[in-house]
């Protein structure tokens, strides 16, 4: 009979769930990526052919808008992005309700208000 081997088990690290060419992008990425970069050097073209004096300040913004363009639309190990994220945020925070109220201690005749001078001036002393 054939002797079975026992081997420990073998977890990798980190296997995405989704098809990446880099980590963070996939091809929808790449593409936003890549169309911006295509539009940023049509607008450089432009600047140089009629006026070369703002050529550096076209390359600058244009390298600038591309990695704005990277740090938004780069995902997350969650499979989120910039925008989804802020988007994620905003409807939290509307879906908060925020209550506004004043405390009145029933055992003091007069009504106590601290403000930032009295608090300093009492820690100090």
């Amino acid at each position: 009979m054939e002797e079975k081997k026992e081997h420990d088990l073998y977890i990798p690290e980190y296997v995405p769930d989704r098809r990446e060419i880099i980590s963070g992008f996939r091809k929808e990425e790449m593409t936003i990526v890549g169309a911006v970069s295509g539009l940023m050097i049509l607008i450089c073209l432009f600047a140089a052919l009629n006026r070369s004096d703002y050529l550096i300040f076209c390359i600058m913004g244009s390298c600038f808008a591309i990695a704005i363009t990277i740090v938004t639309v780069r995902l997350n190990r969650a499979g989120e992005n910039l925008i989804t994220q802020l988007k994620i945020f905003l409807n939290y925070r509307k879906a908060q309700k925020q209550y506004i109220y004043h405390y009145t201690d029933p055992y003091m005749k007069e009504e106590e208000i601290y403000e930032e001078d009295d608090r300093e001036e009492a820690d100090g002393q």
